[in-house]
């Protein structure tokens, strides 16, 4: 009798929705799009046009921000 229990087995099936996967599998897919992004070799987006300058001054024009390149490379504007 006590190998017969041992030999039983339970399972048990979740059954989810089908709205809950689809999102699961948009989730995963976005995962492994960003895993692979080095590999698929997407290149930089270009401007559209020319480039144009622009400043950043007060109203009347007198003074205006100057921008610099700061320690990590970033921009910075000063006043």
């Amino acid at each position: 009798m006590t190998d017969r229990m041992l030999q039983r087995k339970v399972t048990h099936q979740i059954k989810l929705p089908i709205s809950l996967t689809t999102i699961l599998g948009l989730i995963a897919f976005g995962h492994l799009a960003n895993v692979r992004k080095p590999i698929l070799n997407i290149e930089e987006a270009f401007a559209a046009g020319e480039v144009h300058k622009i400043a950043l001054c007060n109203k009347t024009g007198e003074y205006c921000a100057g921008v610099t390149k700061g320690r990590n490379g970033h921009l910075m504007i000063n006043k």
